[in-house]
């Protein structure tokens, strides 16, 4: 994954990096850090978490906010009719 990759050499040249995991349909982030689901953007977004509450640390210097757990009655992204899945 393009943008881990991307985290993980910007923190190793010795920048500090936040990562943040925005798909909130298909997260994958998560899975390829070995990082828990349970708290991060959706639970920022619905207020339940603060922000600084909702990183988790992956290594020095690299720090990610995965996508969250669903919360209760979150709704599906809405496509024009037009727009089909393949």
């Amino acid at each position: 994954m393009t943008s881990v990759n991307l985290a993980i050499s910007l923190a190793l040249s010795g920048k500090r990096v936040i990562l943040l995991e925005a798909d909130l349909r298909q997260p994958m982030v998560h899975e390829y850090l070995g990082l828990q689901q349970d708290n991060g953007l959706s639970n920022v977004l619905a207020g339940t978490k603060q922000l600084a509450e909702a990183l988790q640390v992956v290594r020095p210097m690299t720090s990610c906010r995965p996508k969250g757990a669903d919360s209760p009655g979150h709704a599906t992204p809405c496509f024009c009719s037009a727009v089909s899945t393949r």
